[in-house]
Order: structure tokens, then sequence, then C-alpha cells
């Protein structure tokens, strides 16, 4: 054999061994932030699922940096900023709260956040078709004006209801715009509001104790606990017949006409 045959045939040789090796090569390890002002979501299990799905598998391509402040709100911070530091691909934001920590501490980082209400009302995006910017996820709910509706459903099914009690957590902000809601859909359907503020548990049991003193007719909870933008044109009336009769409730036949579920 010649030397440049020889030459040649080792060159094409490690050629195909270094494609090889290429092909072989695993991909590099993603890292996903996970910031939470308590505790992981609920729905930690299908949010590990789904990225299975997808090929993402948790200790083989994609390394999740779990931060849970456990309510300590300057943990939260620190916590941002450290995921902020390691330079992870991701942040994703469980809450309004957590939500608000990653977008003040990155504007170039991804943030998806996840069980958050009214998300242009909090300034998170733009607008829901567009959100602009680094930041995008999902909304528990529709935002404040399906607050008229509620209170109207009220006093549909609970006839000359006067006064209505709305327990809250005036401690996160986006609950006094449906606060303020509440309070405009009152004055046209003609009720008084009893404001329940209630932002620790501990003083639920107070909150219940005054309800009975001013002798109110109904409750209304204005919930922060837990739509994505592409967010639904319509939602569902489900009405609990068996709980209505419970209460000594008759629910008048148009809003039965408009439901979506009846439940006997």
């Amino acid at each position: 054999m010649r030397r440049r045959d020889f030459v040649r045939g080792m060159a094409v040789s490690t050629a195909w061994s270094l494609a090889a090796r290429a092909q072989q090569a695993p991909k590099p390890m993603r890292r996903i932030g996970y910031l939470a002002f308590r505790a992981p979501l609920i729905a930690d299990d299908a949010f590990l699922e789904r990225l299975g799905s997808l090929g993402w598998i948790e200790g083989q391509n994609v390394f999740i940096d779990r931060r849970f402040a456990a309510g300590d709100m300057e943990l939260l911070k620190k916590s941002a900023v450290e995921l902020v530091h390691v330079n992870v691909d991701v942040i994703l934001a469980c809450a309004s709260v957590a939500a608000k920590t990653a977008k003040d501490a990155t504007s170039s980082i991804p943030i998806v956040f996840a069980a958050t209400g009214d998300p242009v009302g909090q300034a998170f995006v733009a607008n829901l078709a567009h959100p602009g910017g680094n930041i995008t996820g999902t909304s528990f709910d529709p935002g404040p004006e399906v607050t008229t509706k509620q209170l109207q459903l009220i006093t549909e099914i609970v006839p000359n209801v006067s006064r209505v009690a709305v327990l809250w957590n005036p401690a996160v902000p986006f609950i006094r715009t449906y606060w303020r809601a509440a309070q405009d859909a009152a004055a046209k359907l003609g009720v008084n509001l009893t404001s329940e503020e209630v932002s620790d548990p501990k003083n639920f049991e107070a909150a219940f104790d005054d309800m009975d003193q001013r002798h109110v007719d109904a409750l209304f909870v204005l919930s922060d606990t837990f739509m994505t933008f592409h967010r639904k044109l319509k939602f569902d009336l489900i009405i609990n017949l068996k709980a209505a009769k419970a209460l000594g409730l008759t629910v008048p036949p148009k809003v039965l006409t408009e439901a979506d579920e009846v439940i006997e």
C-alpha cells in the first residue's frame, strides 16, 4: 500500500470515528429553575409526566433546580437571584408571588408561570394574546370581569338576598382588583357587601363568627389558591341540586337552563 493511500484511509477512518462519537454523544443537560413561595404545585407529578412525554427525563437530560421558600419572602428573592446566577434555561414560577419575583430578577431568562391570577392586571404580561417580554404561562381564573356574573347568580339562586359576605385575602395584590369589581357589581345588583379579610388561616374562625353576627345571606369567596393565554371563551356552570337542597335553596328554572351540567 502506498503511503498516500494509507494516510487517506486513516483520515477517512478517523472522520467516521469522530462522526460516530458525535452521534452517540449525549445532549447537554438542560436546567429548569423551579421557584415557589411555599411548596411545589399540586400538579407536580403531572408536570414531570408531561416533561417525560416530551422526551425530557429528570436526571437524564434535564436537571430541575427546586427552590421552595416556605413562605419566606426574603428567601424567595434570594432563590430567584441564585437561579439567575446559575443561568438556568427557564424558570417555572408557581403562583403570583413567585412569578413577580422571577420577573423582577431577570428580563432575559424565559419565565413560565403557573396558577396565577389576573396576569394582565398584575403587569406580568402586556395582554393575553401577545404576552411580550420573557414571560408567559397559565392563569387559574378568567379575570375580575367574571365577578359580576358570580354575584348575579347568587341573587338569582338566593331570593331576597341583601347582605353578602366576601371572603378574601388582602395580602394578594391581584385580589384587590376582584374586590373592587365585586363592589361595583354589588352596587348594580342592589346588595350590600361585608368584607371579611383573611390573610392568615388562623383568622378564619373569627371571620365566620363575624359573618354569623352580621346575619349574612350568602358567602362569596375571592379565591387566591389555585387558562392559558389561549383563554377559554366559555366557562362551565355546574349546579349541584343535592347541595342546594341541603341548604334549603330552590334553583330557578332560568338558572338550570343556563347550566352546562346539573348534578342531581
